[in-house]
Formats: C-alpha cells, structure tokens, sequence
C-alpha cells in the first residue's frame, strides 16, 4: 500500500547508495574556512570548527568522529601535514569515515600510531592505553620497514628520539 502512495505522488523509493571505500590524499581542514576562502561566505572571528578534509583534488569531506578517527580532532600533530586517508564515504553526503590515517613526510608515506611502551600495543587511540591505563606516545614508521620515530608532543622541543631536529612539523 505504501509504494502505491508513493507511486501516485510521483515518489519512488531507492535504496542509499553502498559506502565507497577510499584512499586519499588531503589535509586537515576547517569546512567553515574553506567556505569563507572559496565562496566569500562570512564566518564570525571565533567559530566552532568543523573539521574536514581537503583532498588534492580539491574535494572536501566532512571528517565523521569515529573511534579510528577521534585522534583527527584532538591531536594537533596531524594538522598542516599532508596525509594518506583511508576509509569509506557515504554517497551523497560527503561525510568521510576514516580507518586509518598515514602522513607524508620528505616524498615518503608513513604508518602513525600510538604506541604504548609498557603493554607493547599499537592503537589509534591516543591515550590512555587500554590494559595499563599509562600514557601512549605518537610513533611513525615508514611504510614498508624502517625505524620507529617517537614523535615529539605538540609544543615540543622540535627534536626526535636521536636528539636531531625532527624537520618533519
């Protein structure tokens, strides 16, 4: 009965469209900022971000809080850095779910983690740890092999775990 209604209004019904898995490349944006830089649109002086993604396409998503994404928000590290984005969309809402973020650094990819030294445990979840409840640290490695990097927090003193300036902030 419900379709026939439908049906003489001239209203059909669709199934949503299949999130679409991605990997992108982009940087951390304010959704609001780039409304104001592409199309003049007046945002006051103090605003509530809205955080997204700027995809070198040009394509902008709005960054869905997830638990594998929380860290987006919270951790300035991953803001000004160009990043690796893997996840899904959701046609037609431009809302990106993202599962795991790498970051680029010197022309190369690099996996970024939260590492917990005492359990041994890799997470995206920038803390506390899960089993010890003690502090995490931001690690990258690159992708492929190679050492772990410690990455200093943010406000740090700019060097890595060698004592060397960490040029990659």
């Amino acid at each position: 009965m419900a379709s026939a209604v439908f049906l003489l209004l001239g209203l059909t019904w669709a199934a949503p469209e299949k999130p679409q898995d991605v990997k992108l490349r982009g940087e951390l944006v304010c959704l609001a900022e780039e409304m104001q830089r592409l199309h003049g649109v007046q945002i006051p002086p103090v605003h509530e971000h809205l955080q997204g993604v700027r995809a070198e396409d040009g394509r902008l998503f709005t960054l869905l809080k997830t638990s594998t994404s929380a860290f987006l928000f919270s951790d300035a590290r991953f803001r000004g850095r160009s990043l690796v984005l893997t996840g899904r969309t959701f046609p037609p809402t431009g809302l990106l779910e993202v599962t795991r973020a790498d970051w680029i650094r010197d022309g190369k990819v690099y996996e970024v983690y939260y590492w917990c030294e005492v359990c041994s445990i890799k997470t995206v979840d920038p803390g506390p740890c899960a089993c010890c409840q003690g502090p995490v640290e931001l690690r990258e490695r690159a992708e492929g092999g190679g050492p772990e990097i410690r990455i200093p927090p943010a406000g740090g003193d700019g060097r890595n775990q060698h004592g060397e300036n960490d040029k990659s902030r």
